[in-house]
C-alpha cells in the first residue's frame, strides 16, 4: 500500500512539474515581437536612433498583419503561405528603404542564410513535425 501512495505521489509531481514547464511556453504579442524583432536588428545592422524608430514600426506593422492572418479564418494553407509571403516582401521592401548601403548588405545576407536554413530543413525532411525528437530520424 506505501508503495502505491509513493508511486501516486511521484506521478502527481512529474505531472505538475511537466505542467509547469508547458505553462512557461508563453507567446508573445505583436508588441513585444516588434521589441524583440526591433532590438535583435539594431545589435546586428547597427541601427541608429532614427532608424530604430522606422524600424520598430515595420516591425510592429508587420507583426500585427501577420496576427490578424492567424487570428482570421483559417484558409487553404497556400493560400495563407502567399499572404505570409505578401507580408515579407513588402517588409523586405520597407526596410531596404531605411537601411544603408552596409546594412543593407548584412540584411540581405541574414535574409538568405535564413532562407538557405529553412529550404535545407525542407529538403533534408527536419520540418516541424518531423525531427529525431519526434522519432523520425531519415
Amino acid at each position: 500500500m506505501k508503495k502505491i501512495k509513493k508511486f501516486a505521489l511521484v506521478l502527481i509531481l512529474l505531472v505538475v512539474a511537466a505542467n509547469t514547464v508547458f505553462a512557461q511556453r508563453r507567446t508573445m504579442d505583436p508588441e513585444e515581437k516588434a521589441k524583440f524583432q526591433t532590438e535583435r536588428q539594431k545589435t546586428i545592422l547597427s541601427l541608429s536612433d532614427q532608424q530604430i524608430e522606422t524600424v520598430e514600426k515595420l516591425n510592429l506593422e508587420r507583426a500585427r498583419k501577420i496576427e490578424d492572418l492567424r487570428a482570421g479564418v483559417r484558409g487553404e494553407r497556400a493560400q495563407n503561405r502567399q499572404e505570409m509571403l505578401t507580408i515579407q516582401e513588402e517588409y523586405d521592401t520597407q526596410m531596404l528603404t531605411v537601411l544603408d548601403e552596409d546594412q543593407k548588405a548584412k540584411y540581405t545576407e541574414l535574409r538568405e542564410n535564413r532562407k538557405a536554413r529553412m529550404d535545407s530543413k525542407r529538403t533534408n525532411g527536419r520540418g516541424r513535425n518531423n525531427s529525431p525528437r519526434n522519432g523520425n530520424w531519415n
